[in-house]
């Protein structure tokens, strides 16, 4: 697979989260976060051990614990910060905020995974976080949880993306990586869920069912990304979230869920920050 085929896929990952968000929003689910979450991760689980079974291979130990902690840290604890956000913030503005993982994602790849990202990446993460804030409204005008959820997310994300590279770079395999990933973080959840006391009757929500689907398919092509791309880059690439999710909530005509003109101002943000971010990889 080369990089405009691993391109397309970080960028498919933003449409995938953003619809997953739309409906998060949309429809109105009043399940608590931690039970959301492991109902998404439940109804992940078939799709990402299929692809495992027919496209997976063997990993070694090492990249088996890089991607065991990236499913915990990302899939169980940083969707449960992403639903905290959407509730607050709405799914524009939980988003968006979401999209500080392109801030993280550059900073942990550096650190963490030796790579060296341009001029042009710093540039599209500096709009990015530009865009963070504008869709927060303020700091002031809106809630501190809210925010401090979103930018949880945004760094669970962007730490889960760079352990699933080192997974990939230490022998893995990325669709044998992201269902163990998908089993340690739903085993993650569910305990949180029975911990919580809050666990009932919901898993055949079509809805939830529908938000996991798209999420399980997101994760596997952003994983498949990672074996070309650098985690510096896929981590912005796939903030094309929160132009997608705007446009969706815009499309659905609900007043309850319009995003505002701060949102389509970021949304618009993001867009030039990952044609920054994709252009360095060209």
């Amino acid at each position: 697979m080369g990089p405009q085929e691993s391109l397309a896929l970080a960028i498919y990952v933003g449409f995938a989260f953003a619809s997953h968000d739309a409906i998060a929003k949309a429809s109105g689910l009043e399940y608590r976060h931690e039970v959301l979450t492991c109902y998404t991760m439940l109804w992940g689980l078939p799709l990402v051990g299929g692809a495992a079974l027919l496209l997976g291979a063997g990993i070694s130990a090492e990249a088996a614990v890089y991607y065991a902690l990236a499913g915990i840290l990302n899939f169980s604890f940083g969707r449960t910060l992403l639903y905290t956000a959407i509730r607050i913030l709405g799914s524009s503005g939980g988003s968006t905020m979401s999209s500080t993982s392109a801030v993280f994602g550059a900073i942990l790849g550096w650190l963490i995974a030796g790579e060296n990202p341009d001029l042009r990446v710093w540039a599209g993460v500096f709009l990015i976080l530009a865009a963070a804030y504008l869709a927060s409204g303020g700091l002031e005008r809106r809630s501190l949880k809210g925010i401090a959820a979103g930018l949880g997310n945004g760094f669970l994300i962007a730490l889960g993306i760079v352990l699933a590279r080192l997974g990939n770079l230490s022998g893995g395999h990325p669709v044998t990586g992201v269902a163990l990933a998908y089993l340690a973080g739903s085993a993650s959840a569910v305990l949180m869920s029975l911990s919580s006391g809050s666990l009932r009757s919901g898993l055949t929500d079509s809805r939830v069912s529908l938000m996991g689907i798209l999420a399980a398919s997101g994760q596997i092509s952003r994983y498949f990304a990672l074996t070309v791309l650098g985690a510096s880059v896929v981590a912005p690439l796939q903030n094309t979230r929160p132009l997608i999710a705007t446009a969706l909530l815009a499309a659905a005509g609900r007043s309850d869920v319009r995003p505002g003109k701060h949102h389509w101002a970021a949304a618009a943000l993001v867009l030039v920050g990952v044609y920054m971010i994709a252009s360095s990889t060209t």
